[in-house]
């Protein structure tokens, strides 16, 4: 089956996406943006474009959760739990709407039908009459299976309603259920498109790894394809490899127009992908590991594993060495090695690898200047790629 590789979105109701918006899509895409980029309004706008030609399934931030037997009884709200049981249920040949659903609701027009002949002075007669023909299949199903979950961390494995475990337990029942949907759906004839708003909420790191495979071999079948909107570098970082399968997608606000609109992200700098890096590509922010990942690959692809030769090299290539540093022997500082001259670089490094240096310790390095330092070096890093710095 022929899976989607570019959605083109039509502005329609939602006002921050722009008329003909376009993004390419793999089998397995990872949606990312800072907050308010407009990653939610995209999801939105592709499931309403696009539901009735694909097989949508959404799961949604803010509905990831199961509910207590009696709540779901009563609860209006949509339970992704319950939806994907009717699905399944569906393919089990156990198709509620026509045995029990549609009867019912036939019955009922015709018991309220009586009921408003006598009632018919009654302004708010159709409320009443639509109250009562609102009973869906989801609520039936609610009504005959209450879920309860078995703790068997009781000694005699205590029955116990979904809201006394762990929100991250109920995403992992929840996404159990969408693994067997994904393969009892594997012969459909609509292609089935799975979006998942912040699959890392309430999610412990591993259980994070784990579910990524789920959702990858999911997209690896056939009629099937992912995608997720998450800001959790986990899920970036694990799917920064294999472009034939799987894309990363940035979405950003454009200040002047207020529309959405790609991001585009800057080609990977280190050997080995980084939570560090991907941070800096996808979400422009510098961190302390970042400098220290960078200053080490240039020490490894210079040869220059020395302060001494590292700092002769920057100095070499323009920098200049403006800060000050000061070694220490015993706690105490190294009278060869009081205020020397460093670079930018060198001082942010040190000052990372020895906060307990305390002829330094009042010296702080700020966010400006850790990210100055950061493109200084990617500079380096990009100019000796390309030759234009000899090592």
């Amino acid at each position: 089956m022929e899976k989607i590789e570019k959605i083109i979105i039509k502005k329609g109701d939602n006002k921050t996406i722009s008329d003909n918006f376009i993004m390419g899509l793999k089998p397995y895409t990872v949606l990312v943006g800072e907050n308010n980029s407009g990653k939610t309004n995209f999801v939105n706008a592709f499931y309403e474009q696009e539901k009735k030609k694909y097989n949508i399934i959404f799961f949604r931030a803010t509905n990831i959760e199961l509910e207590k037997a009696e709540e779901a009884n009563t609860s209006k709200k949509t339970s992704p739990f319950y939806e994907l049981l009717a699905e399944i249920l569906k393919k089990e040949n156990l198709n509620l709407a026509e045995n029990i659903v549609k009867p019912i609701n036939s019955k009922l027009s015709a018991i309220t039908e009586k009921i408003n002949e006598g009632i018919d002075f009654i302004k708010n007669k159709k409320i009443i009459l639509k109250m009562v023909e609102t009973l869906t299949e989801e609520a039936v199903i609610k009504n005959l299976i209450p879920l309860k979950i078995l703790d068997k961390h009781w000694r005699n494995e205590k029955e116990v309603d979904p809201d006394q475990i762990g929100q991250g337990t109920q995403r992992m029942i929840i996404f159990s259920l969408l693994k067997y949907y994904s393969e009892q759906n594997e012969g459909n004839e609509k292609l089935n498109f799975f979006i998942i708003e912040e699959p890392e909420v309430y999610l412990h790191p591993k259980y994070k790894k784990e579910f990524n495979q789920i959702l990858y071999k999911i997209s690896e079948k056939e009629n099937n394809q992912v995608l997720i909107a998450t800001h959790d570098p986990y899920f970036i970082e694990m799917n920064a490899n294999d472009e034939s399968k799987k894309a990363i997608q940035a979405l950003q606000r454009n200040e002047n127009t207020g529309f959405t609109e790609g991001k585009k992200i800057t080609k990977q700098i280190l050997q080995e992908v980084s939570h560090g890096e991907i941070n800096y590509r996808v979400f422009e922010v510098c961190t302390d590991s970042f400098h220290n990942e960078l200053y080490g690959h240039l020490q490894e692809i210079t040869q220059k594993y020395y302060e001494k030769d590292i700092e002769e090299f920057f100095g070499k290539n323009g920098l200049i060495k403006d800060m000050k540093w000061t070694r220490e022997k015993a706690g105490e500082p190294d009278p060869d090695w009081t205020n020397y001259d460093v670079t930018l670089q060198t001082f942010i490094r040190n000052k990372i690898h020895h906060p307990e240096n305390k002829a330094k310790k009042n010296e702080k390095f700020s966010s400006e200047d850790l990210k100055q330092s950061i493109e200084e070096m990617i500079s380096f890093i990009e100019r000796i790629k390309s030759g234009s710095i000899a090592v």
